[in-house]
């Protein structure tokens, strides 16, 4: 997956979907989770510090704790974005380009909430449009906040296959329990589970 298609999505409507993120009601049991283990949060001074440092050190830490069950015969290219993985991600593309380092401010990067990113996988055999997003947990689903879909254009495609972003509340990825992500397509859904050591690496 192209970090440079990241960037691309960015414009097709994600901030305008996450602006009534503040004003949607979370469920009562992710709120019950979050009093016992915060898991990610939004970024601090100290911790937006600590980004710019990840994105240095490349994608070991930048980007790959936060893509989601990738594999060769999947239909979906998915990650997780966080505040404090939009600005090491941005960090670790500049730099692997050689190009000036420029990151979201402490500001943007808090705004932009934190959700799941999804796009069409590159082999094109077994591609699919996203639809849906939901989460899992024990008996639990988790339907998104908000979500956001686009075309996504591929060379030799007739009917653009579709990307999304589906916004959730921080809470929802809690280290507290594991959890499965239902990634829904027009060919049907694929599950991505997260034990405790994944979603305890997220930042």
């Amino acid at each position: 997956m192209s970090l440079d298609v990241k960037r691309l999505f960015k414009m097709s409507g994600v901030v305008i979907g996450l602006l009534t993120i503040g004003i949607l009601s979370v469920p009562a049991s992710v709120k019950a989770q979050s009093n016992r283990q915060a898991g990610v949060e939004r970024l601090t001074k100290e911790s937006y510090d600590s980004a710019l440092e990840c994105g240095q050190s490349g994608e070991a830490c930048a980007v790959k704790p936060y893509l989601l069950c990738p594999a060769p015969d999947s239909p979906f290219a998915a990650y997780i974005a966080t505040p404090f993985s939009r600005v090491a991600t941005a960090i670790s593309d500049a730099t692997k380009a050689g190009k000036p380092a420029r990151a979201p401010s402490f500001t943007e990067a808090n705004y932009w909430g934190f959700g799941v990113y999804v796009f069409p996988a590159n082999n094109r055999r077994s591609a699919d449009s996203i639809e849906k997003v939901r989460i899992k947990r024990g008996s639990e689903i988790i339907e998104p906040l908000n979500s956001t879909t686009a075309p996504a254009v591929y060379r030799g495609v007739h009917s653009p296959l579709s990307k999304g972003f589906f916004a959730f509340p921080m809470e929802a990825f809690a280290p507290s329990s594991p959890i499965t992500l239902l990634l829904t397509g027009t060919s049907g859904t694929t599950e991505c589970s997260l034990d405790l050591t994944k979603l305890q690496a997220l930042r």
